[in-house]
This record gives structure tokens, C-alpha cells and sequence, in this order.
């Protein structure tokens, strides 16, 4: 296991560079960051807005720029000539929920 804080572009980085030297590539990275603090929107504290933000999307995006060329070598190596992102979204709006 590689941790690291994804929130922290270098970290984020390092952690799949630390996953490719220990296991030589890297085909499918399950990009599934998630922060979900509860509550209505209405008088919502934008810190906990900027956290979620950082760590659902900043996060994804640092980890999915320093992957993506590991995963064309594997697609252009590979049997299956294809490499996979696993990421799971939110994609329904509720009440509670806030960002």
C-alpha cells in the first residue's frame, strides 16, 4: 500500500511512481478519491467546500496527469492494447448532501 495525501500535488505523484517501481506498471489505477461532509448548503462553511473540492476533483486530476503515461505504455505493451481509469462520480443531487 502507497499512502499519500492527494491533496498534495508532489504526494500524489510520488505515490504512483512509488506503485509503478514496485510493481513494474501500472494498468488500472482505481481513482475513487471521495469527502463527502454532510449538511445543507444553505450557511454551509466554504472551507469544507474547498477540502471536498480538493480532494475529490484536485486529487483525481493530480494522480490521473502522472498516471496517464504509464497507462499508455501498458495499453501499448499489453495483449489487450487498452489501459483503464476505475473512477466512480457522484452523479445524482440530494437534499443533505451540499456540494
Amino acid at each position: 500500500m502507497v499512502e499519500a495525501d492527494i491533496t498534495d500535488r508532489i504526494q500524489a505523484e510520488a505515490a504512483v511512481e512509488q506503485t509503478v517501481e514496485r510493481f513494474g506498471r501500472l494498468d488500472t489505477p482505481v481513482n475513487n478519491p471521495g469527502l463527502m461532509l454532510l449538511g445543507p448548503v444553505v450557511g454551509a462553511d466554504a472551507e469544507e467546500w474547498e477540502r471536498m473540492i480538493a480532494v475529490n476533483v484536485q486529487g483525481l486530476l493530480y494522480t490521473t496527469r502522472v498516471a496517464l503515461p504509464h497507462l499508455l505504455k501498458a495499453a501499448e505493451d499489453g495483449p489487450r492494447r487498452v489501459a483503464d481509469i476505475s473512477c466512480v462520480t457522484g452523479r445524482v443531487a440530494m437534499n443533505g448532501l451540499g456540494v
